[in-house]
């Protein structure tokens, strides 16, 4: 039988059902004996012990070294009744020992001492978190819980400064730190975290967290808690009146202003507008907590499981996809399934009316071409549009305002077609168009100003000529 000995982090910190077993092992296996445990063995009259330190030297990295020592400890569990594995701090989160666990090798485990018993703020009444190093560093989206955050194993100052940058994600560099070498314990800044003179398989540190104001770097659970205290009864009376239909138009007007960045390269307004379109979700999941419609687990949950069913060929249920296109028949498909959608009536009925005009005509074109609903090519189109443009016309002509905006519709309804079947997205070329307007008058109204002239003082000609120049000056 394998018995796994904690023994905590210096000689006294061995409890009575571990020295017990070790005094009735067959045979004793220290996993180094560069730690207090050669100290403590000596002070139980236990000097025939075995040693993984050799195992150590021959390893390439951990994973082969854990698995070196599990082997060698299988072995001595076929030639010996009672076998003893002596390991440093708890003994619950040691690698070898999960290695143990996951592998199925029988074992009992000997809880001892764990190594950040010794760091006062393990008391802390916000909650502690506690990490060893490799498993900090393995962590993708290392998130705060507004308690204490404990590092334990930090044996090198290699993976002392990688568990720094790591921390630094969520921590500011100030951030008040206790480090311990097992017995004694001081405080220093986050930043000195790699420049201390020892480290041991002992080191463990807790980081303190800051008051919310005091906080330079923040994560999403400090948004959470602002939007709490705003919609808090003595908080902002603003905040706290509005509601989802009042918002309504705040989450397009944000969505249009990340857009702009995007388009200008402008990446500190990106995260600005980023964190102003982060606002709105955290404000709407405050709005439904308060109104007990839906909690944050209920969006966080909803997303998770749409992107997982609609990347089928990512997530196993389907074969991989080869090119973006079958992705997006795949999504597609998936969206379909999860709408409820059974026909085209119900797949054209299903874009938003939230879109702009454009952008939802396009879209609704993509899905009537999917029926079969198009034209057979772009001349068609263009026919099209002068059929409709003729039409508009006479309407005019007539001095019909209601029938002139209904014809003008399929007119700008049919230019859209044209523009699609071309593959030129037309909310883009709109706005290019729009862009393009802006500067050539502003560039006029800079020639104006420059002659003394004003735009109502020009003849049709002089205008067309100054028109012309700044496209040339423009093209230049």
């Amino acid at each position: 039988m394998l018995y796994v000995v904690a023994t905590g982090r210096q000689p006294s910190d061995l409890t009575l059902a571990g020295c017990e077993v070790l005094q009735k092992a067959d045979v004793v296996v220290v996993k180094s004996d560069k730690t207090h445990i050669k100290t403590m063995l000596a002070r139980l009259n236990i000097t025939n012990y075995q040693t993984c330190d050799a195992l150590y030297e021959e390893a390439e990295d951990f994973d082969q070294l854990n698995l070196a020592i599990a082997d060698q400890l299988t072995l001595l569990c076929k030639q010996h009744d009672k076998v003893a594995f002596c390991v440093y701090g708890s003994g619950a989160d040691d690698s070898t020992v999960e290695l143990l666990r996951t592998s199925g090798v029988p074992f009992e485990l000997i809880a001892g001492v764990s190594l950040e018993a010794a760091l006062p703020s393990c008391s802390d009444s916000r909650g502690v978190v506690v990490y060893t190093a490799a498993q900090l560093l393995q962590q993708h989206d290392f998130v705060t819980t507004g308690g204490v955050t404990v590092i334990k194993a930090i044996d090198d100052a290699f993976v002392a400064s990688e568990v720094k940058l790591k921390l630094l994600t969520v921590y500011d560099y100030d951030s008040t730190v206790q480090i311990s070498d097992g017995t004694t314990v001081k405080n220093i800044l986050l930043e000195e975290l790699d420049r201390q003179k020892k480290y041991s398989y002992c080191t463990s540190v807790a980081v303190l967290p800051k008051e919310l104001t005091a906080k330079h770097t923040h994560d999403y659970c400090d948004i959470a808690t602002v939007m709490r205290i705003l919609r808090a009864p003595d908080g902002c009376p603003w905040d706290r009146e509005q509601t989802h239909m009042s918002l309504r138009k705040n989450v397009i007007e944000e969505a249009y202003e990340l857009s702009h960045a995007i388009e200008q390269g402008d990446t500190d307004n990106m995260v600005e507008e980023l964190g102003d379109i982060l606002m709105q979700v955290a404000f709407h999941i405050g709005i439904a907590e308060d109104e007990g419609e839906f909690c944050a687990s209920d969006v966080y949950s909803a997303l998770c499981n749409k992107l997982i069913s609609r990347h089928a060929h990512v997530f196993g249920q389907l074969p991989k996809s080869a090119t973006a296109e079958e992705a997006l028949v795949n999504w597609e498909a998936a969206k379909k399934k999860e709408h409820k959608i059974v026909d085209l009536k119900h797949n054209l009925q299903d874009v938003p009316y939230s879109m702009s005009a454009l952008m939802r005509a396009q879209k609704v074109q993509y899905r009537a071409k999917k029926g079969g609903y198009d034209f057979a090519d772009i001349m068609q189109a263009v026919e099209k549009v002068k059929e409709e443009l003729s039409e508009f016309l006479a309407e005019v002509d007539k001095g019909d305002a209601q029938l002139a905006e209904k014809e003008g519709g399929d007119l700008l309804f049919t230019a859209i077609n044209v523009l699609r079947l071309a593959g030129v997205d037309g909310e883009t070329a709109l706005t290019s168009a729009t862009d393009k307007f802006i500067s050539r008058v502003t560039l006029c109204e800079q020639e104006l100003k420059r002659s003394g002239k004003t735009l109502s003082q020009l003849s049709m000609a002089e205008f067309d000529q100054l028109w012309e120049k700044v496209k040339r000056n423009e093209k230049d």
